[in-house]
């Protein structure tokens, strides 16, 4: 894609650390990823999350299970991952939201 990682470690016969880390962009792939950067400005991390899963899913990368802490545990993430078919596990915020969960046909409302 035109950028990497660089991470220094160190690292002995019990451990490995990373202990610094930069970015490195090809000259090349400047300008895609400038152009990347300024859609992102108009994003939420949520909506960013939903257009990386739709994208894993266009590149044939297909998971068993969606894994997230509870600033993605949204509607709508919850609803691509039922719609794509991933399952969700996700830690969810406290508070009085109900979800509609539905099984074998029987809808009930669930607090987290």
């Amino acid at each position: 894609m035109g950028q990497q990682i660089v991470t220094l470690c160190l690292t002995n016969d019990k451990l490995f650390t990373p202990i610094d880390n930069e970015i490195f962009i090809s000259l090349k792939m400047l300008s895609v990823l400038l152009q990347n950067v300024m859609r992102s400005r108009e994003q939420t991390k949520p909506d960013m999350v939903c257009d990386m899963i739709s994208r894993a899913i266009r590149n044939s990368i297909n998971a068993e299970y969606f894994l997230a802490d509870a600033w993605f545990a949204t509607k709508l993430i919850l609803k691509i991952t039922v719609e794509q078919s991933p399952v969700a596990i996700a830690r969810m915020k406290r508070n009085k939201i109900k979800y509609l969960f539905t099984v074998n046909e029987e809808s009930i409302l669930l607090s987290a």
